[in-house]
């Protein structure tokens, strides 16, 4: 199931004025706003980043930067994001970041969306290295929790029965010696496989004792919470672990974790879990690196790292060598690795 290309734009939500969106035509439905969204969508989908790129870049010179029009907003938005992507597909990385950087500051300076600037500073103070994250205490009786992740090679270990262990997906075996389970569920998976499937949702209230969903649209079962998305956006997001781990943090404060099956896809098949279902798989049962690529670059593997060891700052890792070995390397040795292993260049294929 491919999750085709869409173009960006603002989600102005209810944090602004309605009078000051009718007076300036920021509005994502109007005919002509909807009609350059629909020539971006198809134009890569048809021609391709590159050619794309090219195309986008006229348009821009056509239009003056400074512009108040949301229309030209939303030309130079798409913009930075088709040359950020492109560049990735180039193995231009230092360009890539530099990109990214500059979109972040356009947005920045020429948003009217609180949640979209939101983001754009969220992104800007997360790569500077500066304090992003509040710390976090105790909260009551410390937790202990066990993650099990797409890259585990075995089943969950019996030896941390006392942890409540937490799937990602829903386990096709089950796990007796397991007090507590949890499941914690994203949003494309959820609309998907689980939103209309009744026989599925029953099945799932049954054997886990809570279920979470990061979806922000679907009307939710009952038995099903909705999950709130922490500065969210389209120029960078925290990806499942990390929205788990800030979701754990905010909830009960510091605790004890086993991280297990998570590589923050520093290995070529990161889903080697044959019981985590992927909706994207290859003739040899591997995600497809395009797919890959692509989710990674759209929440931006730097940002998730950087969050990633923040997050660590406030948990007590117990055993988890191989999620340590990688959680230690700095940010150099990461990205020199990270790249080692991903093909970028698959992002053509878009």
């Amino acid at each position: 199931m491919k999750e085709h290309f869409r173009e960006i734009c603002d989600d102005f939500g209810n944090n602004i004025d309605q009078t000051i969106l009718s007076k300036t035509k920021y509005n994502n439905l109007s005919l002509k706003v909807k009609s350059l969204r629909v020539f971006i969508r198809y134009l890569v989908r048809v021609f391709g980043i590159r050619f794309s790129e090219f195309i986008l870049n006229l348009l821009s010179k056509l239009s003056p930067k400074e512009s108040p029009s949301y229309f030209v907003y939303l030309i130079y938005l798409n913009f930075f994001r088709i040359r950020y992507l492109n560049s990735l597909s180039l193995n231009n990385f230092e360009e890539s970041f530099r990109i990214k950087k500059a979109w972040a500051e356009y947005v920045k300076e020429n948003s009217l969306s609180d949640g979209s600037i939101a983001n754009a500073n969220f992104y800007i103070s997360t790569i500077s290295n500066q304090n992003f994250i509040n710390g976090y205490e105790a909260i009551g009786t410390k937790k202990k929790f066990y993650l099990y992740g797409p890259g585990a090679t075995s089943d969950p270990n019996e030896k941390y029965s006392d942890y409540t262990l937490i799937h990602l997906k829903p386990f096709p075996k089950a796990c007796e010696g397991f007090k507590d389970e949890i499941l914690f569920l994203n949003s494309y998976y959820f609309k998907y496989v689980v939103e209309k499937n009744l026989s599925m949702i029953d099945i799932l209230r049954e054997r886990y004792k809570k279920i979470y969903v990061s979806c922000m649209t679907s009307n939710l079962p009952n038995g099903f919470e909705r999950v709130k998305i922490n500065n969210g956006g389209y120029i960078a997001s925290e990806m499942a672990l990390q929205r788990l781990l800030g979701f754990l943090l905010n909830k009960y404060g510091t605790f004890d974790c086993v991280i297990d099956g998570f590589n923050l896809f520093m290995e070529k098949n990161s889903y080697k879990n044959k019981n985590y279902h992927k909706l994207v798989r290859d003739k040899d049962n591997k995600a497809k690196e395009e797919e890959v690529c692509f989710s990674l670059a759209e929440h931006d593997f730097y940002f998730n790292f950087l969050i990633t060891k923040e997050y660590m700052k406030y948990i007590n890792l117990i055993d988890s060598d191989d999620f340590r070995n990688i959680i230690d390397f700095d940010d150099e040795v990461f990205l020199e690795k990270f790249f080692s292993v991903r093909d970028f260049s698959s992002l053509k294929r878009l």
